[in-house]
């Protein structure tokens, strides 16, 4: 993906050539998986409304992790192109790391005090085109203090969801399928990290390079330099137009990629309006509609045969 656009048209042969094997190899492993007598990923569980909530998260935690490489990522190449030092950069990451693992821990005790985990979840998901708007705001002339201020309110948005999402996943499950959603849930962190570099990066330098090199005689001063590296330009350019030329198109860059990703968090959210409710309890209820009502004893999803709102956390771990 990173080459799409810079070394590579998007249009070339090999970039067609590797977007049409991912393709086939997905075709070929839902093929696989349709025939294999143990699925890694049992098929029914993406085709049956009553399971809709494992296909959602799956989308939903691997965007999180998108959503969390790319602005970790990027953000302190922002930094550094504004004129913020390495490790100044590095640390104002801290903050939004910070944020996200004591947002989920909150969230995890909440959860487990109250048993209602989806609005929780959707609360984060509401905050995250928020978070990635205001830091899409971000330029040369933002202070520490604004950096901080609205990489909580992302980190916020993001750890609220990443206890949340596998519970979600699991609550309802059938108990032999149980320890196969939640391996394939652990792995989406690492597909959705891949993902967001790759496709927030791809954004990001494309339009960098388009936007520096509409400056009148810069590809004749660029001649030569690696345009993929912004803050090697800079450092090339310490003062001067071409500086003030480099930090512009960054910073435009910057703010297309946050656009980006504000736009796929709104669609995350409305993805999972359509998760099932449920609620859990440590006693044995009956589910507010008609369906599954777990015992304390019972693992949940033993008998899952309807579309269950409350089950116990018995067998759900927070």
């Amino acid at each position: 993906m990173n080459l799409g656009g810079q070394e590579l048209p998007w249009g070339s042969p090999a970039i067609i050539c590797i977007l049409c094997a991912a393709a086939a190899a997905f075709v070929a492993f839902i093929v696989a998986e349709n025939r294999a007598a143990r699925p890694i990923a049992p098929m029914y569980l993406f085709i049956e409304w009553k399971w809709r909530n494992v296909p959602i998260i799956m989308v939903a935690r691997c965007l999180l992790f998108f959503h969390l490489f790319a602005t970790t990522f990027y953000l302190p190449i922002l930094l550094q192109v504004t004129g913020i030092s390495t490790v100044a950069a590095g640390a104002l990451v801290i903050p939004f790391l910070t944020t996200a693992a004591i947002s989920s821990t909150f969230s995890g005790y909440i959860c487990s005090k109250y048993g209602h985990v989806r609005p929780l979840f959707m609360l984060g998901l509401a905050v995250l085109p928020v978070g990635m708007g205001l830091m899409s705001t971000l330029n040369e002339r933002s202070g520490i203090a604004r950096v901080v201020g609205y990489s909580i309110v992302a980190g916020y948005a993001f750890g609220s969801g990443t206890l949340t999402s596998m519970v979600i996943a699991q609550v309802g499950l059938p108990t032999e399928v149980l320890g196969t959603v939640t391996a394939l849930i652990s792995t989406l962190p690492n597909l959705g990290g891949v993902l967001g570099v790759g496709i927030i990066g791809t954004i990001i330098n494309n339009v960098f390079r388009a936007h520096l090199l509409r400056v009148p005689g810069a590809a004749q001063a660029l001649r030569g330099l690696d345009l993929n590296d912004p803050v090697a330009l800079r450092h090339a350019f310490p003062t001067g137009p071409m500086n003030d030329a480099v930090v512009s198109s960054y910073v435009r860059a910057w703010q297309t990629g946050c656009w980006a990703l504000a736009g796929i968090a709104v669609a995350q959210f409305l993805m999972c309006i359509f998760i099932r409710p449920f609620v859990i309890d440590d006693d044995r209820v009956e589910g507010q509609k008609g369906g599954l009502g777990v015992g304390k004893d019972a693992e949940v999803g033993a008998n899952a045969k309807g579309t269950g709102d409350v089950v116990s956390s018995a067998a759900v771990k927070i």
